[in-house]
């Protein structure tokens, strides 16, 4: 656990943003950050899903268009 604590000296919106970004749990976020609820833990992991999910969009979007791309 010290290593954690001296990778995020920033604080908790940085810890709980990237275990977010990992796709960690909510209650596994809670747990290292030590929120008692998961009511603060969904501040990082909305916004993570948001990204997931922009990124899965583009991706598709992507592929639909060099299928275009390739049949015309």
């Amino acid at each position: 656990m010290a290593s954690l604590s001296l990778s995020y000296s920033l604080g908790r919106p940085v810890a709980g943003s990237d275990l977010a970004d990992a796709s960690e749990s909510e209650k596994e976020i809670a747990a290292v950050l030590g929120h008692r609820t998961l009511r603060m833990v969904q501040n990082y992991t909305k916004s993570a899903a948001q990204k997931r999910l922009a990124s899965s969009a583009i991706k598709r979007l992507e592929r639909a268009d060099k299928m275009r791309k390739s049949e015309g």
